[in-house]
């Protein structure tokens, strides 16, 4: 059986990242406030820093890959 991963970004602008077999069913069970279990697949992406959720949203896995590197640190612009 198929799963999909998702990332949904909520009103306070934070991500909130989830797992589920049944995609529709799921965004519905989040637009009713229903669910709030997760999956070991959930918590290896929570995990991940909002750069690394952000550059995998529009599938940047290049940004991903430099991101995932240990030691990575921004650089802060001026």
């Amino acid at each position: 059986m198929a799963a999909w991963a998702y990332i949904l970004k909520c009103a306070d602008d934070s991500y909130y990242v989830g797992c589920t077999t049944h995609l529709l069913q799921r965004f519905g069970q989040h637009q009713a406030g229903d669910h709030d279990g997760y999956t070991v697949v959930e918590r290896q992406l929570k995990g991940w820093s909002r750069l690394k959720k952000e550059a995998v949203i529009p599938g940047d896995y290049g940004a991903l890959h430099v991101l995932a590197k240990k030691g990575f640190k921004p650089s802060s612009s001026s």
